[in-house]
Parts: C-alpha cells; structure tokens; sequence
C-alpha cells in the first residue's frame, strides 16, 4: 500500500516484487504499475517536472511497456492505462470518494454494485458495437474509454 502524506491510501493491491516503481518531487507522486521501460531516475525525472495532470499525456506513450500510471500533481489524481486498451481504468464512489481499479469486478464486488442486465444482454448478443462492448456488467461501475489509435 502506497499512502497520501496524509497517511489515507493512495494505492492499494497485491503486486509481484518490482511490479510497482514510486517517485516523488514536491507536490508530485508518481507511480508505474506493470511492465515499464521507464529507468527509476527518468520516473524521478518526470517528477521534478511535472507540474500539472495534462502533462502525464506524453508520459503514456513515451515509455514502452505495459502499464497504469498513477499520479498525484498538486493534489489532483490521475490514473490511467495503456493506449492499447491492455491496461483498462475503471472507476465509481465508495462513500463519496471516487476510487479507480484495473478489474471492474473488483470494483464492483468493494461498491457491492449490482449486476447490470442490460449490459449482460448485450454481451450475449456475441458482437456488440462499439462502445457498448467496452460497457461494464455492473451498475455504478465506470470504464474509461479506450483510446482509438
């Protein structure tokens, strides 16, 4: 578990050993899960100059690699995932705080969010038009869209 300098989670999951690379400068945290060509001194680098959420952009795609990027820039929170769609960010309110995962299923078995019907009905159509595939199977489950490159 990663915190918040308050002490409040920050990151929480089950991770293989070197799964996860942390770097901080000031107001910025960063954070790599997965598989990242990212050295520790250029996730430091990135650090120390990112000011702002729209600069973690370029960060996506300038390191090769399979992998969320998490960040904390002066108090505002980012998490997201790979262009490629590999690395999915789902997202709904646990008690009025906005909480992110790579599984909706995981997400929606901590929200104890329901099954949403519709969206299995849809599946069991067999090819589904975009982008009510990429439709979680629970209700106040949100998945972030994929990047159409």
């Amino acid at each position: 578990m990663l915190t918040h300098r308050s002490g409040r989670p920050w990151v929480a999951g089950r991770l293989a050993d070197g799964r996860i690379r942390c770097a901080e400068h000031g107001d910025t945290r960063l954070a790599v899960i997965g598989q990242c060509a990212a050295t520790p001194a250029e996730l430091a680098s990135a650090a120390a100059r990112i000011t702002d959420v729209a600069q973690l952009d370029a960060l996506g795609t300038a390191w090769a690699g399979s992998f969320h990027l998490i960040a904390s820039v002066g108090g505002r929170l980012r998490v997201q995932g790979s262009a490629s769609g590999l690395r999915r960010v789902f997202h709904g309110l646990f008690g009025g705080v906005v909480i992110a995962a790579d599984r909706a299923d995981v997400l929606a078995s901590l929200l104890d969010a329901p099954l949403d019907r519709s969206a299995l009905a849809l599946r069991l159509l067999g090819d589904v038009p975009h982008p009510l595939g990429d439709r979680p199977l629970w209700k106040n489950v949100t998945a972030v869209p994929r990047a159409r490159v």
